[in-house]
């Protein structure tokens, strides 16, 4: 996972139904890209952008 800037903050995994969570995020943009994939497939270099806003903000 990265900040928007593109600064890579953690790395997880996702789960057998394709979650992923990270706790403790603060307020700001982000993205997920894949960069290690399951053996056979291809890897999918998509960015995939999220925001963490206050409550109540949209």
């Amino acid at each position: 996972m990265y900040t928007a800037e593109g600064k890579e903050i953690t790395k997880t995994t996702t789960n057998e139904q394709g979650i992923a969570q990270v706790k403790d995020l603060p307020y700001g943009k982000y993205y997920f890209v894949e960069t290690k994939g399951v053996e056979g497939y291809l890897l999918n270099r998509t960015k995939y952008p999220f925001e963490i806003k206050e409550q109540g903000k949209r």
